[in-house]
């Protein structure tokens, strides 16, 4: 009975919030296309487990340095 009623609490908790952020100044530039997301994706073993947001940064460091300070706040 207890795992019954611990694997039914489980299902109806959300799916963790995470994103993603894919760095490469060619993807942006158009010379290549993002795979790592896609894959992302795939791999995720959760139902419904995705992520909540994406962002693209090239490998500039100021840019990169504020996209973390985004992602981390």
């Amino acid at each position: 009975m207890f795992v019954n009623d611990k694997i039914a609490r489980m299902s109806h908790s959300p799916a963790p919030q995470f994103g993603a952020i894919i760095i490469g100044d060619e993807i942006l530039s158009g010379k290549r296309q993002d795979k790592q997301l896609p894959q992302l994706i795939r791999l995720l073993p959760a139902p419904g487990c995705h992520p909540a947001w994406a962002e693209y940064a090239g490998g500039e460091r100021t840019r990169l340095t504020e996209v973390l300070h985004r992602a981390a706040a």
